[in-house]
């Protein structure tokens, strides 16, 4: 039940479920440079994560202002991602390998549950 993809060499193999976590996943990365507002990831992500999301924003906005510098958008480059159903399919977890700004390669975990008839992402962990 778990598939593995490339990104982006592979892209016509992904899951639309796939191609929307690399565009949350990424969509949450430019929030967390200081790129974008937070209120874009409102409808998708639960208030726990978006408060969680909100603080980084926060704080990566304090850093550029002492720094004088203006935020950037990152250039987040999906490499892998693993996507796993639970057995009762009440939730997904999900495993991105990425690169930001060309940098070391880091892993995040997603994971996504059901609430009122849609996927929100429940939890998100950047190791």
């Amino acid at each position: 039940m778990s598939e593995q993809t490339s990104y982006p060499p592979n892209r016509s193999s992904q899951t639309t479920f796939e191609r929307r976590l690399i565009q949350l996943f990424v969509a949450a990365q430019e929030v967390d440079a200081g790129a974008r507002p937070a209120e874009h990831l409102t409808r998708w992500v639960s208030a726990d994560v978006l408060m969680k999301i909100r603080v980084r924003s926060e704080l990566a906005q304090q850093r550029h202002r002492l720094r004088r510098v203006r935020p950037t958008r990152p250039d987040v480059r999906v490499l892998r991602t693993l996507v796993r159903p639970t057995y009762d399919l009440a939730r997904v977890d999900c495993v991105v390998v990425f690169t930001k700004d060309g940098a070391r390669t880091q892993v995040a975990t997603v994971v996504f549950a059901r609430s009122r008839e849609r996927w929100m992402v429940e939890e998100l962990a950047v190791l």
